[in-house]
């Protein structure tokens, strides 16, 4: 007996597009989940990849951070050591 196939719906979709659609599932899915970088707040990320992600979740969960690698880097540390789940870095 053959197993049935199982079909998968495709949608058709820019890299940038699946990108914000990847982050927006992962804030949905879990509160302590934030983003932080560099302009992704209310300039939109680079080439706008998280372009309305600040209106739709807040400044809690995205947040702007200044040109500095040591910041985040020890801002992502302290937020895994309070439990705050994944912190990304687009």
């Amino acid at each position: 007996m053959n197993a049935p196939q199982a079909t998968v719906a495709s949608t058709r979709m820019t890299y940038r597009e699946a990108c914000k659609q990847a982050l927006r599932e992962a804030l949905l899915s879990d509160p302590r989940v934030f983003l932080m970088r560099e302009d992704i707040g209310r300039y939109g990320g680079c080439y706008r990849v998280t372009k309305g992600l600040l209106e739709e979740f807040g400044e809690e969960r995205i947040r702007d951070t200044p040109l500095s690698e040591s910041a985040f880097v020890g801002a992502g540390v302290g937020a895994a050591m309070a439990g705050c789940g994944r912190s990304s870095k687009s």
